[in-house]
């Protein structure tokens, strides 16, 4: 075969093959194949740029997308039900009841630095120089010890470096750490002394046969609740010197006296709460042995007590109001709406106040930063 015969048929194939070929889509089919190729890739890049923010914002301290209250500066998620807080050593501590850690808070910051875990639930904060104290309750997690300790923060670990155990069955009413001393108060009725090194008993006050509830430092005493019974303590001597009555309820079964809820001394004068809700303020300094001298306000129920160098500051998860008080007066500056009040701080710059919630992982515990002069 010639080579153009060779040509020829090469053509004629050639033809028949394009012949053979389906007909070009129409112009809208291949515009729907493009939308569909690009909403698919929109898909993919908009999971992808899901799945990043997702991750960071995991990994991100964040605040509560809900509206601040009036006169509150932060809201810092804490662990699971939060009670006690106490601001030393330029950090504000959180004691989470619900979950067996302690927050620390760097108020530079309005960030958790460190959640440290303690044995057992966290109920009291106090601190000295060089460490941060926690007292634990009676266990209610299975992986806790049954007994109460001390426990010993390390500021500079962020750890527990010492475990003191405390009387059997005896249970903590509250711990204060004042004058190089650390103090314990117990449900049956002592106040003791301990040694911080290896927690030895170096004193015992008895001041009544069970319920001790509260202590302070002030005017050079140490103070404790005992009912509606306050009592001065000299940290010298370790011995009582000094008992306030509550007058108005002696004697009168049908009005019988407050028990103190809450205490907290500044410039030679007391502030207590009580379990009915009112505050009283008086002079301890010098002691005049006048109790319950001014009824500066009443809320619907016990409520916790700070102080500080903006005012006296009362919790009371009921009304769930923070109360601003003025320390000169006992008037009342300003009133601030919150849910779930539990604890309250007074530091340098602010005031902060923790707030109970959810017994979930979901829904943790909430500290506030407030305005120290909030007013109404």
């Amino acid at each position: 075969m010639s080579l153009d015969a060779r040509a020829r048929r090469a053509a004629r194939a050639a033809r028949t093959n394009v012949d053979r070929l389906p007909p070009p889509p129409a112009i809208g089919v291949l515009v729907a194949r493009r939308r569909r190729r690009t909403a698919a890739a929109n898909a993919l890049a908009l999971a992808l740029i899901v799945a990043v923010v997702g991750v960071a914002w995991r990994a991100l301290p964040h605040e509560p997308a809900t509206r601040l209250p009036g006169h509150v500066q932060a809201a810092i998620r804490v662990g699971r039900a939060p009670g006690a807080v106490l601001v030393a050593g330029g950090s504000v501590w959180v004691a989470n009841s619900g979950d067996g850690t302690v927050s620390r808070i760097d108020p530079a910051t309005n960030r958790v630095i460190a959640t440290i875990h303690v044995d057992g639930d966290p109920a009291q904060l106090t601190a000295d120089s060089g460490a941060v104290w926690v007292a634990t309750a009676e266990a209610t997690r299975t992986t806790a010890p049954a007994r109460a300790t001390l426990q010993r923060i390390d500021p500079a670990t962020n750890r527990v470096v010492q475990t003191l155990p405390l009387p059997d069955d005896a249970g903590v009413g509250d711990v204060l750490a004042a004058d190089g001393r650390l103090w314990v108060s117990l449900n049956d009725g002592t106040v003791q002394r301990l040694d911080t090194a290896d927690g030895r008993v170096l004193a015992s006050i008895s001041l009544a046969s069970q319920g001790v509830s509260v202590l302070a430092s002030g005017s050079g005493m140490l103070w404790a609740a005992n009912g509606s019974t306050l009592v001065a303590i000299s940290p010298q001597r370790a011995a009582v010197t000094e008992r306030f009555i509550d007058k108005e309820g002696v004697g009168l079964p049908e009005r019988p006296s407050p028990r103190l809820t809450n205490l907290a001394l500044v410039g030679g004068v007391a502030w207590e709460s009580t379990f009915d809700g009112r505050v009283f303020r008086f002079r301890v300094d010098p002691p005049t042995k006048t109790t319950r001298g001014q009824v500066v306000a009443s809320l619907d129920g016990p409520a916790s007590i700070a102080v500080g160098p903006t005012g006296v500051f009362v919790a009371s998860p009921r009304p769930q109001t923070l109360t601003r008080l003025d320390p000169a007066t006992g008037q009342v500056r300003a009133s601030i709406r919150l849910p779930g009040l539990r604890g309250v701080a007074v530091g340098p710059d602010a005031v902060w106040a923790t707030t109970e919630a959810a017994w979930t992982t979901d829904n943790p515990g909430i500290l506030y930063r407030i305005d120290p002069q909030a007013t109404d």
